[in-house]
């Protein structure tokens, strides 16, 4: 029987930020006038080495100096120490980037968090030429993702897994693109058991179209072009939704990567139910689509959904969780491409959400 092991010491955000900053105080250069006043500043904040400021430390009061730290271009050293203080104080639930977002004009800046600055500071951080850091930000990147205190959303998310699988087809050093590719396979994995739980609770708590709101159960009737979908229990469909909003999502990370793909794009991608390239575009969704058949499909899925759930057929509205409501809507499994006369009902099962992961990261493996 294999012994238990202790468990890893957690340090009060005081400490870990007195320690960095002092570190980063050590390697700025003098040039780096405003990250040395702003580590400065905050060093007195904190107080001595003995001084426990009451109420304790949040690190989300003291980002400006780490996020001024990634930027040191010049200076891979203080960068390696800012992304590697990101790294703990998210693990660690001491910096959380749910607050409002104070680095963006306040014009600009509705419904923008702090967490959406942090992955910027990440991603964009500067020396990313050097080993040490580039695999310090996919360290990064991973534990903002499967951290539970932290909620990364759309354009952030995709925006993580996209650097990641960057660093993964450019990096010089083996080591890193090794570690690039467990990062992406373990943040996808992290994203999908989210999904998958999140539709087991909502399954839970569903209410099913007889006891919806009579005008609600009446569009839904209206827009019923596709029998399979009327007749499919609701836990399964929110599941092959699930599935097509992370299909989506990987193929935005592959093809904003410049990776080569298997299967050639239409001008809008591919399609979200038959998978085929998409010549075209829903309107009302903003989804891809390749023909009539498969758009009334996709809008008829999308009101099933709403009327189970109360979840938005727009996949840029909050859906099931925080990361449900990140992702647009593909289908889950490959299908055969619907023609113009043709009928998607009469298409394969949907798979789950993990099946939909495989099958769509494998078209460019």
């Amino acid at each position: 029987m294999i012994a238990a092991q202790p468990p890893a010491e957690v340090r009060s955000a005081d400490v870990v930020l007195r320690e960095a900053f002092n570190a980063i105080l050590k390697e700025a250069p003098k040039r780096l006038k405003d990250l040395r006043d702003a580590c400065t500043a905050d060093l007195e904040c904190l107080g001595g080495a003995d001084a426990v400021p009451a109420g304790g430390t949040f690190g989300d009061n003291y980002f400006k100096a780490l996020k001024l730290g990634c930027e040191a271009a010049g200076s891979p050293k203080v960068v390696h120490v800012a992304l590697d203080t990101i790294q703990k104080l998210i693990h660690q639930g001491q910096l959380t980037g749910r607050g409002a977002d104070p680095f963006t004009d306040a014009a600009l800046s509705e419904g923008r968090l702090l967490i959406d600055t942090i992955v910027e500071s990440i991603t964009s951080c500067a020396e990313q030429g050097d080993d040490t850091v580039q695999l310090k930000q996919v360290q990064a990147l991973m534990t903002v993702v499967t951290a539970q205190t932290c909620e990364v959303h759309a354009n952030s998310l995709l925006l993580c897994l996209s650097t990641v699988f960057k660093i993964h087809c450019n990096s010089k050093s083996q080591m890193n693109e090794r570690q690039a590719s467990t990062a992406m396979t373990q943040m996808l994995n992290t994203v999908v058991q989210r999904m998958e739980l999140s539709s087991a609770d909502m399954s839970r708590r569903g209410i099913s179209l007889d006891d919806a709101a009579p005008g609600a159960r009446q569009i839904a009737q209206q827009r019923a072009v596709n029998a399979d979908l009327q007749t499919m229990p609701a836990d399964r469909l929110l599941n092959e939704w699930n599935g097509a909003m992370l299909g989506k999502l990987i193929d935005e990370v592959v093809h904003n990567s410049g990776a080569e793909e298997a299967q050639a794009r239409g001008k809008f991608g591919f399609c979200v139910v038959c998978r085929a390239p998409a010549a075209h575009y829903c309107v009302d969704t903003k989804d891809p689509v390749c023909s009539r058949a498969c758009k009334q499909r996709n809008l008829e899925r999308g009101n099933l959904v709403e009327s189970h759930y109360g979840v938005g057929q727009n996949p840029q509205e909050p859906a099931v969780s925080s990361v449900v409501g990140e992702q647009g809507q593909v289908e889950a499994s490959p299908r055969p491409a619907a023609t113009n006369g043709g009928d998607a009902a009469a298409a394969a099962e949907p798979a789950s959400a993990e099946e939909a992961a495989r099958q769509a990261a494998s078209r460019y493996s």
